[in-house]
């Protein structure tokens, strides 16, 4: 499940970098904030700073994975990126997991999935997340060659089956329709027709974050497509639909990059959300699905400007593990 990454900015610290602006004709006197991603090559880093993030932005348990899992997600080669601030501490995370090559040798397009994005709480609202966000997307797309991104995220029609107490629930909901709000913001698209109720159309299940056997059923499907071609093959020119058999495989790959590669016949065997969802899409007669087109609240001026740079794994120092000593930083 993906953070709100809510639009965010902190300020914290002595910067005395200054940038002017007017409001009322008075100069304003705007911070200059400096951070810089890395990717995450060694498990002391993992341990010690990225995974502390994880559980500080994620505080339910049932959303995270263990650090077991995690060091073997690192070990085979995912993309874990840690961001820090101008001292260096750790105030943002990110995990983007793609296919590997040899696993789609011929594929046209190439899916990223992102589980788990987000920044520390004082770092919200200004614009850092989303910057953090689009920053990883571009090295992905250079690095990878991804087309488009994947993420799933709550939605609010649907909370009151999600095992949020009651007196949790509304707050909940209005959590979930501020990150619809604010991931469309960021160009991704939610495939959902709010002129159906639920119940009466097409609705995203997928299986549950503590029982992969039981169904979760109060998320949405959502993709931000990053190639022009792309865009052009998949989306209505009044950007109100979208192909339904592109979504149909954007679920497949999703499903693929968390759990292995396996064939659509063994998915649906192993995961009765999977049979259900290909089920569902697969009755749908149109040959486009209709997307969330509501009105999206404007983002607010940040109040900061924001300089942001990617690291190179070559800039990136690589700790490496003594068994008698512990680790040390090259």
């Amino acid at each position: 499940m993906v953070d709100s990454a809510k639009d965010s900015n902190g300020v914290s610290g002595d910067f005395p970098d200054m940038s002017g602006d007017f409001d009322g004709g008075k100069e304003v006197l705007r911070q200059s904030r400096h951070f810089t991603i890395e990717r995450v090559n060694d498990k002391q880093t993992l341990e010690q700073e990225w995974e502390p993030l994880l559980v500080e932005i994620f505080p339910d348990e049932g959303d995270r994975e263990p650090i077991e899992l995690l060091n073997e997600r690192l070990e085979n080669g995912e993309n874990f990126f840690l961001m820090r601030d101008e001292t260096g501490r750790a105030v943002g995370m990110e995990l983007s997991q793609i296919m590997l090559d040899s696993d789609e040798p011929d594929a046209k397009y190439k899916a990223m999935y992102v589980p788990w994005t987000g920044v520390v709480e004082e770092c919200r609202n200004n614009g850092i997340g989303s910057q953090m966000n689009r920053q990883i997307s571009e090295y992905m797309r250079e690095n990878y060659g991804t087309t488009h991104t994947l993420i799933d995220i709550e939605d609010p029609d649907r909370l009151h089956d999600s095992g949020y107490a009651p007196e949790e629930l509304d707050e909940a909901i209005g959590f979930a329709e501020r990150r619809i709000n604010f991931w469309r913001r960021e160009g991704f698209v939610v495939v959902d027709d709010e002129s159906k109720q639920s119940g009466d159309k097409l609705e995203y299940v997928r299986p549950a974050s503590d029982d992969e056997q039981n169904i979760q059923g109060y998320d949405h499907l959502t993709v931000r497509l990053e190639n022009d071609a792309l865009e052009a093959e998949v989306l209505s020119a009044d950007g109100m639909e979208i192909d339904k058999d592109f979504v149909r495989e954007c679920y497949l790959d999703m499903t693929r990059i968390q759990y292995g590669n396996h064939s659509e016949d063994e998915l649906r065997e192993m995961f009765p959300a999977v049979n259900q969802y290909l089920n569902d899409i697969d009755a749908v007669q149109e040959p486009t699905l209709k997307l969330r087109s509501s009105a999206i609240t404007p983002k607010r001026t940040p109040d900061a400007d924001i300089v942001m740079t990617m690291k190179s794994d070559a800039q990136i120092p690589v700790a490496s593990y003594d068994t008698e000593e512990g680790y040390d930083c090259d």
